[in-house]
């Protein structure tokens, strides 16, 4: 959710503004999205330091900021030059408002559904960082750091190994049929 929050407010800048600001925008974006995100947050990982939940979090959210801000950056390219923007750039209506009111709520519904698939995908990448070592540690519970402690007795005690991985699951997929839905009920073509 910080990741998406963030991308939205990078996304709108860039996508609005345009020229030389949506051209640095963009460049920073190529340049992090260069790197593997999950090569990215173990880099962040260990620099800000392992085992702490708030540092994990940062570390996850700062990778999907770029992709969320090009997603509704190439939606609002499209939004802004619509009549209803222009008649509120003619009243003279402040950027922020126009923004708020006229541009995010026409450009937005791709980037909310984005969001919702990839919580699916963090939730993956943050037990799998716990898993290795780097991510939430306990006395924290975790699935990837349960997943971690059950590895060394799997042959006696499956259950450590199937309660966390069924938990992970469940999540993900009951995230993702969430996501499908609102896809579905924003779409204006289903709404007849």
């Amino acid at each position: 959710l910080l990741s998406t929050l963030l991308g939205i407010i990078v996304g709108s800048i860039a996508g609005y503004f345009g020229g030389t600001v949506d051209l640095v925008i963009m460049r920073i974006t190529d340049i992090v999205q260069c790197v593997p995100g999950m090569l990215l947050t173990i880099c962040l990982c260990m620099i800000m330091g392992k085992g702490n939940m708030v540092y994990t979090v940062i570390a996850m959210s700062f990778g999907g900021i770029w992709g969320t801000a090009r997603m509704l950056r190439g939606q609002i390219l499209m939004v802004r030059e619509s009549e209803f923007v222009e008649a509120a750039r003619a009243t003279n209506v402040s950027n922020f408002r126009t923004i708020l009111k006229y541009v995010l709520p026409n450009s937005i519904q791709q980037t909310i559904i984005g969001a919702c698939m990839s919580i699916g995908g963090s939730i993956s990448a943050i037990s799998g960082l716990s898993f290795l070592g780097l991510g939430i540690q306990p006395p924290y519970p975790e699935w990837g750091a349960m997943l971690s402690e059950g590895r060394a007795v799997m042959r006696y005690y499956p259950n450590m190994l199937i309660a966390p991985c069924i938990a992970i699951a469940l999540t993900i997929l009951s995230i993702s049929l969430f996501g499908d839905g609102l896809r579905d009920a924003m779409d204006p073509r289903l709404k007849d």
